[in-house]
């Protein structure tokens, strides 16, 4: 099992390079994340759960997650298409997906 705090660091080493985040780069800093940990197939097998759950259970990292989306979004302005996701959804779907213990398929998230 990886110490939660080396976890933590890295998701924050990630979270502070991005310009902009949605599920798709949240995906990719699991990958990442997982890649820089040698010896483990999946995020799961670190130890501490589903990635979207861990974050859940890490306030800095929901605050540094908050922090990109609300920075996007004031970098967005008043150009922000009927189709995009306010911080505040995002949020709240990653709070709904942490609950669940199911790390094969986010499809089982509700």
């Amino acid at each position: 099992m990886l110490l939660s705090d080396d976890v933590v660091k890295k998701i924050m080493e990630w979270l502070t390079k991005v310009d902009h985040l949605d599920l798709t780069k949240l995906t990719r800093i699991e990958e990442e994340v997982k890649a820089h940990f040698p010896g483990f197939d999946s995020f799961y097998s670190f130890g501490h759960g589903p990635f979207l759950q861990f974050v859940t259970h890490h306030k800095e990292l929901l605050e540094a997650i908050e922090q990109v989306l609300s920075s996007q979004s004031d970098l967005a302005g008043n150009n922000v298409s009927s189709h995009s996701v306010s911080w505040a959804n995002v949020l709240d779907f990653i709070l709904q997906c942490g609950k669940d213990v199911s790390h094969v398929s986010i499809q089982y998230c509700r």
